[in-house]
């Protein structure tokens, strides 16, 4: 890391539209190599990071979890001539912050403080994309409740799912095989993420899945319709007839085809 004091600091001047200007003053150059961090303090006693990587920055921690716990509020601001930043208010100091803002002609676009303001967001921007554990999500929300839940992954290929889950705080277990001993505790969801094909030994697997799965919970499939074994809306339907599943929803965006199962005797 290198440093640069600007002694005395240099000063400028921001004008504004309403004929304002702020004035600033410009204390230091720091320049960052790889994974090196430097960390701010407020007089109170707050701080807030800004890491380097080889590809750019961490402009903060992450947004609702550690600047939170060191007092901070991460919101998307839009101000004049289509200019958008992000700003990091101190808890307490939000009447400050309006009071800035509308001297300054800028507009709250989204507070991205909190894990359901992030999500939404995310909701937003995913709305015409696929995304795994975006459906599961949003499908246990609705189906078994607000909340986390436990998740099985049968042979699972894709890691950044359970992870992705476990990182919003659901319990995911991974397991290779449906023989396996019944769980003392079944889960909430079992998930076949591009895992099953149009063959005998997928319907073993999803057919022997209930004994995985509590009472009240459901299965999710995604398969992909562009391979060998591609299944289409009809022979899925079909395959789930046969291994003993109802389909409360089924959807195919892109190349992916993916469902909703619960067991018939549930």
């Amino acid at each position: 890391m290198k440093i640069e004091l600007s002694n005395p600091p240099r000063i400028f001047h921001i004008p504004l539209p309403n004929g304002e200007r702020i004035t600033l003053s410009d204390c230091a150059h720091i320049t960052l190599g790889v994974d090196e961090q430097i960390t701010l303090f407020t007089d109170n006693g707050n701080e807030y990071d800004i890491t380097r990587k080889d590809w750019g920055y961490y402009a903060t921690p992450s947004l609702n979890r550690r600047l939170a716990h060191f007092h901070l509020r991460a919101v998307l601001v839009r101000g004049l001539n289509d200019t958008f930043f992000i700003n990091l208010v101190e808890q307490g100091y939000e009447a400050s912050f309006k009071s800035y803002l509308d001297r300054h002609n800028i507009r709250v676009v989204a507070w991205l403080d909190t894990l359901e303001a992030l999500e939404h967001l995310e909701a937003l921007m995913l709305s015409n994309q696929y995304s795994p554990q975006l459906e599961i999500t949003r499908f246990a929300q609705a189906y078994l409740g607000k909340g986390t839940h436990s998740l099985l992954e049968i042979q699972s290929q894709h890691a950044e799912l359970g992870a992705s889950l476990g990182q919003r705080g659901w319990t995911v277990s991974h397991l290779q095989n449906v023989d396996a001993p019944t769980p003392e505790h079944p889960y909430d969801v079992v998930c076949f993420n591009q895992v099953l094909r149009n063959d005998e030994e997928s319907r073993h697997l999803l057919k022997g899945a209930h004994r995985f799965l509590r009472q009240g919970g459901f299965v999710f499939v995604a398969v992909s319709t562009d391979t060998p074994y591609a299944f289409s809306i009809t022979t899925f339907a079909l395959m789930a007839e046969l291994t003993e599943w109802e389909i409360i929803r089924i959807e195919r965006q892109q190349n992916i085809l993916f469902a909703f199962l619960v067991h018939k005797e549930s």
